[in-house]
């Protein structure tokens, strides 16, 4: 195989065919003068298109046209290689291409030996293209036909198409609901002859046979404004059902009903039309998304009247008479009219922004930082409406339509909005579950979620943690989120952010993909060569300004001309230069800019008007509003219990994918309990213990709760700060988002206060009187560490990120340790009395103390509750008689009490003296006296070192201590509540 044996033919549109001899192995095509093959034509980039020959075969490579190239009808993957065989057909704008033997003289590529290209698409759906070589082909729902055609309303055999002597001929076979070529129905087994471009309907399937020239004539800009003119001629209506012999006509998702709607958010059984007298009622069947009747939500039922248009998902129908017709729709187009986004009368992000951005259009937008980009999606998207002017979706104004379209509209934030820890699967699996309705079978939400995983290219990835995948894999699954609902408007905050070239060309050519399937897409996008692959580009100068919006080709070319000429010899302009000149001030500034291009042709290719003139003429604006407010819409109907569980199936499934931070929250109560081995196992004693150490004892061990409550959930917010408002914008309800923290909280509280309870036991074993003071400890351990659990919630819902939430839990710790009352006397620091009241720690171990009954004497007795230290003190012998805890009678009636027997002071001698009667000898006297008061002021100092530095310890019950825990457990509910609001507002 020699290279010259070939030759490459091409012509324009059905001129003369002109041959050009290889004489290089590589040649490039384009519409600069620096190509090999100079194509000049509007439709032909500057540099559209290289073949290389190998020595064993040809390949064609696009150069990322704006156009694109088409391989025997097929549209080539920009840079990247594709075999071209001799004989196969190129096209390129106008332009035909032919791969030749040199020996072939020019009359063997006649037009009559060129294949046709067939494209038919059902529905909405995106057009699928064919090459027809001369002969017969069959249409049918026969699997066996040559192109099967998947609809109930399509005959087995439906209807041959022929191609011979390059004519056209279509024959209906005789179907059951007929082919129609503009409108009207082709007699059966009758040729027709078709002219070159003409549309005919089989079903709900739309054809059209034309050359490959004249197909891919128009630019993508072009093409999507084709369809939507082809959509409104060809497919209005593309079902008319009669309701007259249909007492109940149902449309939903399932198969069943009357009006089979295939879309995600349709509910299987979503409205019903009735016959009510001599009209007809329409009703809505509880479905989730609802139905609009003339732009209003259908509350419950309606009649209806004459013209009436119903939405129910992305299919819209219109009320005649006795016909209910369904229309196409096939893409949504974005008019921008005016937009400002103003924060004061001196300040204003947004600058008169005008945008025309036609269906099924991928649109990049390129700026600097400070250059609105996010602020312009937001206002397009919604999230954030403009103060002043409008944005139009097929005409409606987002604004006050805005209920209509947010099912329509599609936002992926620049932060991912999945966890890392689920697998791909798993976090489209747990997105459909909140998303789509609840009617949604699983098997069907798998095949969805199979497909997306396809379309994004992570069929093979489907199990591995996100972790563990590339930063481009990632941003795939958050795309993929939002496809679960097929939106038709998809924005995207930069999502090539922190990616490799490589990633990046991957990610551009899926944005491509899908916008060929029917999505209009509007990105935030570096200025890189991949920016050809959008159907249009916005250049956005600072301050808010657009400098430019139109193809990319012509922005190369617009922005060429304000380049010096020393800059154009030196090299080609590219979009980094462009992004350069657009911040540059030298070139001019945001004001300027937008000015030249409203003055300039691309200004009026685009929009299609007079450039001179300062307003669109297509596209009015209301006066201005006032500033806008957050768009709500309506709430879908959403159980909150499906939310709940799903959030509590993701929440758990979560935690168990992280074994590092499962083992700590597992692990952390156990340890703390080992600890109590310290404290050894006779603090309890009455001849070795120490009353001030139980206090401590019980007030460690309350921290401890604290501390393992908080740290259960100190992450649980703040880790998916981001994931929680991309579900609230779409539907998620904020008590089911709560509830599914809080049964982990419940679940953990009472698993790890049983768990300290037992190594508390076990290690120290305090002094608990009953059983039941064992389920009041319980309970308080429980209390606590679910009071823990709220405030590390709260916490984390109130930092930015996990760092500051521990740096905060460290600071609510300092407070527990200064303000609880445990280890500094109250009285110690001026006004930590009212400061200890919030503090959770003071209540709980308050309340375990006195579970063990430590104390329970002197809160009977009157020698202590009614005294001070002085008083107590200087108390006669006398007196001291009816206080059981008080002189020598505290070692019969408080001889449990932790210490009063030690040896140090209750010894044989003490003994004897306390039990003898007074002697009658004086010296012995002396020695009796000072045996006893010597035990006995010991003994009332051990407990009066308790008492006098904790008072607030023996007063009170434990009830009370309980209903303050779970009061204060209401109120951080409560602020958790309103910080989670509050993010709402961001």
């Amino acid at each position: 195989m020699r290279l010259s044996e070939f030759v490459l033919r091409y012509r324009l549109g059905e001129g003369e065919w002109q041959v050009y001899p290889f004489t290089s192995p590589e040649i490039r095509i384009g519409r600069e003068a620096d190509n090999d093959l100079i194509l000049d034509n509007g439709e032909v980039s500057r540099h559209h298109l290289e073949i290389h020959f190998t020595g064993d075969e040809f390949r064609v490579v696009d150069l990322g046209s704006s156009n694109g190239t088409h391989l025997d009808g097929i549209t080539l993957i920009s840079q990247t290689p594709t075999v071209l065989r001799p004989g196969q057909i190129l096209t390129m704008g106008e332009f035909t291409l032919l791969l030749t033997k040199a020996s072939e003289e020019g009359a063997l590529v006649s037009k009559e030996l060129l294949p046709f290209l067939l494209r038919y698409r059902f529905g909405p759906a995106t057009w699928q293209t064919f090459p027809i070589e001369p002969g017969e082909k069959i249409f049918g729902r026969d699997p066996n036909s040559d192109f099967y055609l998947d609809d109930t309303e399509v005959s087995r055999q439906h209807a041959r198409l022929k191609v011979a002597q390059g004519e056209i001929w279509l024959i209906d076979l005789g179907s059951t609901n007929g082919t129609k070529v503009g409108g009207v129905t082709l007699s059966p087994n009758t040729p027709y002859r078709l002219q070159l471009g003409q549309s005919f309907s089989i079903g709900n399937f739309i054809l059209q046979v034309d050359e490959p020239a004249r197909l891919y004539k128009a630019s993508p800009a072009r093409n999507a404004k084709t369809d939507v003119e082809e959509a409104s001629v060809d497919s209005l209506p593309v079902q008319a059902l009669n309701l007259m012999s249909r007492p109940r006509t149902t449309l939903g998702r399932g198969a069943a009903n009357d009006i089979f709607i295939s879309h995600p958010l349709v509910n299987r059984q979503h409205a019903a039309l009735e016959k009510h007298g001599e009209g007809y009622r329409l009703l809505d069947l509880s479905s989730t998304h609802g139905v609009y009747v003339n732009e209003r939500r259908l509350k419950r039922e309606t009649d209806l009247k004459d013209w009436d248009q119903i939405r129910i998902g992305a299919s819209v129908f219109v009320f005649a008479g006795n016909d209910l017709q369904q229309q196409i729709i096939p893409g949504l187009k974005l008019e921008v009219v005016k937009l400002n986004q103003r924060l004061s009368p001196t300040q204003n992000l947004l600058h008169e922004i005008n945008l025309l951005i036609l269906p099924n259009e991928l649109v990049g937008l390129v700026g600097a930082n400070g250059s609105g980009l996010t602020t312009l999606l937001e206002a397009l998207s919604g999230r954030k409406p403009a103060t002043h002017g409008q944005v139009l979706v097929n005409g409606f104004d987002l604004y006050k339509n805005y209920d209509i379209f947010r099912k329509e509209i599609g936002y992926v934030p620049c932060s991912d909005i999945v966890h890392a820890e689920l697998t791909p699967e798993r976090a489209l699996d747990y997105a459909a579950r909140l998303r789509l309705p609840a009617d949604t079978a699983k098997k069907e939400r798998s095949a969805r979620i199979s497909e997306i995983l396809e379309t994004l290219d992570l069929t093979a990835q489907r199990q591995v943690p996100l972790a563990k995948l590339s930063l481009a894999q990632v941003k795939r699954v958050s795309l993929g989120c939002e496809l679960l609902t097929q939106p038709r408007l998809i924005f995207l905050e930069d999502p090539t952010k922190g990616l490799d070239s490589t990633a990046r060309n991957d990610l551009m050519a899926l944005l491509r993909r899908l916008a060929d399937q029917g999505h209009t897409i509007i990105s935030i996008l570096p200025p890189v060569p991949n920016l050809q692959l959008c159907d249009k580009v916005i250049f956005m100068a600072a301050a808010g300004h657009l400098a430019y919006l139109g193809t990319p080709e012509d922005a190369l070319d617009y922005f060429n001309a304000y380049r010096t000429d020393q800059e154009r010899r030196k090299k080609l302009i590219t979009f980094e230069d462009v992004y350069r000149i657009v911040n540059d001030d030298e070139y001019g500034t945001p004001a300027e800019w937008h000015e030249r291009y409203l003055q300039s042709t691309s200004y009026k290719q685009v929009f299609g008007i007079d450039p001179s003139l300062a307003d669109l003429q297509t596209l009015t604006v209301q006066p201005d509003a006032p500033p806008a407010q957050k768009l709500q819409g309506v709430e879908a109907r959403v159980s909150g219990f499906r939310q709940f569980f799903t959030l509590a199936a993701r929440n758990l499934k979560v935690l168990t994918r992280e074994p590092r931070l499962l083992a700590v929250i597992l692990g952390l109560a156990p340890i703390l309990g080992l600890l109590d081995f310290l404290w050894g196992r006779n603090l309890y004693d009455p001849a070795r213990g120490k009353p001030g150490n139980i206090i401590i004892l019980w007030f460690m061990g309350a921290l401890s709760a604290m501390l393992v409550g908080a740290l259960s959930s100190l992450g649980e917010i703040v880790k998916e700060t981001q994931v929680y408002r991309y579900e609230r914008r779409i539907n998620l309800k904020i008590l089911p988002y709560f509830f599914s923290k809080l049964w982990l909280g419940l679940s953990l509280a009472f698993g790890q206060a049983a768990v300290l309870l037992v190594f508390r036991q076990f290690l120290v074993n305090p002094q608990i009187p009953s059983f039941n003071a064992y389920l009041a400890m319980y309970f308080t351990l429980f209390l606590t560490v679910f009071t823990g659990y709220l405030m590390g919630l709260l916490i984390s819902a109130l930092s930015a990120n996990r760092q500051a939430a521990f740096t905060s839990l460290i600071v609510v710790l300092g407070l527990q340790i200064l303000f609880a009352g445990a280890l500094l006397p109250l009285d110690w620091i001026p006004g930590a009395q009212a400061v200890s009241f919030i503090q959770p720690a003071r209540w709980s171990y308050e309340a375990l103390v006195q579970t063990t009954g430590l104390g329970n004497q002197l809160a009977a007795d009157p020698c202590w509750i009614g005294y001070d230290p002085v008083d107590r003190l200087a108390l006669p012998e006398s007196a001291k008689l009816d206080c059981p805890c008080l002189g020598a009678s505290i070692f019969t009636a408080c001889a449990d009490f932790p210490g009063v027997l030690a040896p140090s002071f209750y010894n044989q001698t003490t003994i004897s003296a306390l039990t003898a009667p007074e002697p009658a000898s004086l010296t012995d006297q002396a020695v009796w006296q000072q045996s006893r008061e010597k035990a006995i002021r010991n003994a009332e100092a051990v407990i009066g070192s308790a008492y006098d530095q904790f008072p607030q310890v023996f007063t009170g019950t434990i009830l009370g201590r309980w209903l303050i825990l779970l009061l204060m457990q209401v109120v951080l509910l409560v602020l958790l509540i309103l910080a989670q609001k509050r993010k709402d507002q961001a």
